[in-house]
């Protein structure tokens, strides 16, 4: 035990010692390299990409990462866009089954929905999701719901 606490008093003396000292630990991420930022043709973005990759926090990889983010919110949005220009079919309604409860009377009138759509235009059609103007409708008969689902349904 004595041996042990003598070993805890020598590291906590060699790590003041360091601390008072000034060292200071340095690498991929020191100031001084950050400062010395590169100057890069506009032109080749794959040497900002390096020197970025290199040097995650320097501050001049700011306005390059930004671009970067920009460009990927862009193509994602085209994307997006894109997949939204597909071709739709006729307005499909299905009548689900009647249940007590609500929400089961729905889903059943959108399973029955996907059923329809399947059998009339093909599974790439049966989608909920994709479909344009889709709603529900649902009214009460004695004690259980009735729900209608209409939806023009859309390729994906």
């Amino acid at each position: 035990m004595k041996l042990f606490s003598l070993k805890l008093t020598v590291l906590a003396l060699a790590g003041l010692l360091a601390a008072s000292s000034g060292a200071q630990a340095t690498g991929l991420y020191d100031a001084d390299s950050i400062e010395t930022f590169p100057n890069f043709s506009s032109s080749n973005d794959d040497d900002y990409e390096d020197y970025c990759d290199e040097h995650p926090y320097a501050s001049r990889c700011d306005d390059y990462r930004e671009e970067r983010r920009e460009e990927r919110r862009e193509y994602r949005h085209y994307k997006k866009r894109k997949a939204v220009s597909h071709r739709c079919a006729a307005l499909i309604r299905a009548v689900g089954k009647r249940n007590l409860v609500k929400v089961f009377a729905r889903n059943s009138a959108r399973f029955a929905w996907n059923r329809e759509t399947r059998a009339v235009h093909g599974r790439q059609y049966a989608n909920w999701n994709n479909a344009e103007n889709a709603h529900i409708t649902c009214t009460l008969h004695g004690l259980l719901f009735s729900c209608t689902a209409k939806a023009t349904p859309c390729k994906y």
